[in-house]
């Protein structure tokens, strides 16, 4: 309506805006709305409109599909690493707001490519999404999981009281992501390692991504199956 009425004022050559209409099946439908003054008063106004409705529905599908594959991975279903780093992005404003606390998992799964080579890159698959699964069902609606990698996950678990508030959550990951994965007659397993950083107020992100990153590949580096917390940042 702000559209229309800037054109009727005189201030565009034309309107022409996307909204949704409801059908008269009752479905909503993307309609293109478009249209421009054709005649006016003898007094200068607006007299008649003329223009016309696109249906865009496809159009408009098409485009959240794509969008849709730009952020989330195909196989699991989990964010991609850019939607991740929006996330975080948000997370770190919200904590410098709230004085709020957060906390960034990397994982690492361990053994996964015995798994591709003895049972084959389908059985991998298969192991990686039920796997994408078993890490959505620990976490909250407001946390994000993401593939940001072959084998490497990410999870920013957001709104924690406290610090300690998490490593209940690592552990049940820990222990969720070890139990056996059946495909037919075959069993799969593999465990993870974990690394956690928790948000500091002077580190950026890439800061808070290398931190998690280098605790989890000190986990890996102390036997595996476990989690490391990394130390506070000094500046």
């Amino acid at each position: 309506m702000a559209q229309l009425q800037d054109h009727l004022r005189g201030e565009t050559d034309r309107y022409e805006c996307e909204l949704r209409l409801r059908h008269r099946d009752g479905h909503w439908v993307w309609v293109l709305d478009r249209g421009r003054i054709c005649t006016w008063t003898e007094q200068g106004e607006p007299e008649w409109v003329m223009g016309i409705h696109l249906d865009i529905s496809q159009r408009k599908a098409a485009e959240a599909e794509l969008e849709r594959l730009a952020h989330y991975d195909s196989l699991t279903g989990l964010a991609r690493h850019s939607l991740l780093n929006a996330h975080i992005r948000q997370a770190m404003s919200q904590a410098r707001r709230h004085d709020s606390q957060f906390a960034l998992l990397f994982l690492d799964l361990d053994g996964f490519k015995q798994v591709n080579d003895v049972h084959g890159h389908e059985a991998g698959n298969q192991l990686l999404a039920e796997l994408a699964r078993r890490m959505k069902s620990c976490l909250r609606e407001i946390d994000t999981v993401a593939r940001i990698g072959g084998d490497e996950f990410a999870a920013l678990v957001v709104d924690l009281p406290e610090r300690a508030a998490v490593l209940p959550l690592v552990q049940r990951l820990l222990e969720t992501l070890a139990l056996p994965v059946r495909q037919g007659a075959q069993s799969m397993q593999v465990s993870a390692s974990i690394g956690v950083a928790f948000h500091q107020r002077d580190a950026s992100l890439d800061d808070l991504m290398q931190q998690a990153d280098a605790a989890m590949y000190q986990a890996k580096r102390s036997g595996k199956n476990r989690y490391q917390i990394a130390p506070q940042m000094r500046r």
